[in-house]
């Protein structure tokens, strides 16, 4: 079985939910993702520069 990054194993796993109707805590623990990286999103949407302190 290759390597997949976890990126691609959390995409496997919230498929699994959409699509199976599996449970997060099911689908994070078969595809070896916590469910705090399945639940995990970015703050800043694409475009926003990070803000500069002087």
């Amino acid at each position: 079985m290759p390597a997949f990054a976890v990126g691609q194993r959390r995409e496997m796993a919230q498929n699994a939910v959409a699509r199976r109707g599996a449970s997060i805590a099911l689908a994070c623990r078969a595809f070896g993702v916590s469910e705090t990286c399945y639940r995990y999103g970015p703050n800043r949407t694409a475009g926003t520069a990070p803000s500069v302190r002087a």
